[in-house]
């Protein structure tokens, strides 16, 4: 974790926006929540969001900005995240940075061998081991998608592989409710209880709405599992400038912070005060490959500046 000085004015952060382009962006958020809206294929979330104040029109919402507003104001300024043994770990808030393992992957460079191969729960639970060991990694997702068990059960199995050989706080992505509900089971049952797990948190679940734009039933489910039990949450879009977002990294901005707080709205309208956080990913479109670049250096500029539109 990078800590600053605890006085703001002598505070170090790194700034790649002027005010004047936070607030332009700022407003280009606003005008696609609220114009272009969204497609939500969740017959619950159109009715709960037609009730707040948006716009439905079949499965397109829109949502204008006194309700992202108020949801602004309802959602906790910060929260805290444990350890699997109920140790304080992470204070998400201000401008703390932590780091950690990221997820996805379906294949796995062997170590040793240097041979890929399908990606295994093995894989899943030595990778879990090497981060518990690492000092810099503050967090642990699960470092990739297993595929030796049924699809069906992976998000249950990528849990246990990892939670059983790393303490540390994790992140998750769950693959359907009934796999963030079984999820939850199971973490209750390591921290003593449901009462426990939601007193010490040590679980961020991760649902992905679908660029550009789209909320499938089955993700705004899964926001809430984790809404209706208050437990955290990050909204983690995935764009491919240039392809399912603006080739410009102004405009991919703008739509990955329109759809983090759309996953916001929808958390604070179901059940007001829960933990959510507002992420994105920046994957720029390789239009001679067609393939997403992840390590594409646009990524961490897109990164750094929809975080600093958030502290914004």
């Amino acid at each position: 974790m990078i800590r600053t000085n605890a006085t703001e004015i002598r505070s170090p952060h790194f700034g790649m926006l002027a005010d004047d382009q936070l607030q332009e962006l700022i407003r280009a958020v606003f005008e696609v929540m609220a114009k272009v809206g969204f497609k939500v294929y969740h017959k619950g979330a159109r009715e709960m969001l037609l009730s707040a104040g948006a716009m439905v029109k079949e499965d397109r919402v829109y949502v204008p900005e006194f309700i992202v507003q108020q949801c602004i104001a309802t959602a906790p300024k910060g929260w805290t995240i444990y350890n699997r043994n109920g140790d304080r770990a992470l204070e998400v808030e201000g401008r703390k940075s932590y780091y950690g393992t990221s997820t996805a992957s379906p294949n796995t460079k062997d170590a040793i061998s240097g041979e890929v191969h399908p990606t295994t729960v093995d894989d899943l639970a030595l990778a879990a081991r090497v981060a518990d060991g690492l000092e810099n990694i503050d967090w642990v997702m699960p470092m990739g998608s297993c595929q030796d068990v049924p699809a069906q059960a992976a998000d249950i199995h990528e849990f246990y592989a990892t939670v059983t050989n790393t303490v540390k706080p994790m992140v998750l992505l769950t693959y359907s409710a009934r796999g963030a509900e079984l999820v939850y089971e199971m973490a209750a049952e390591i921290a003593g209880g449901l009462d426990e797990l939601k007193r010490k948190p040590f679980l961020v679940l991760y649902p992905e709405s679908i660029s550009p734009l789209v909320f499938p039933a089955e993700v705004v489910d899964r926001m809430f599992v984790a809404a209706d039990l208050a437990l955290p949450q990050m909204t983690g879009p995935s764009i491919q400038p240039g392809a399912t977002g603006p080739v410009t990294m102004a405009g991919a901005i703008a739509q990955g912070m329109a759809e983090s707080l759309m996953g916001l709205v929808l958390a604070q309208l179901r059940n007001p005060g829960c933990p959510v956080g507002a992420g994105c990913n920046f994957g720029i479109f390789d239009m001679r490959l067609g393939l997403m670049m992840v390590s594409a250096p646009e990524m961490n500029i897109a990164l750094a500046a929809q975080a600093e539109l958030a502290q914004y």
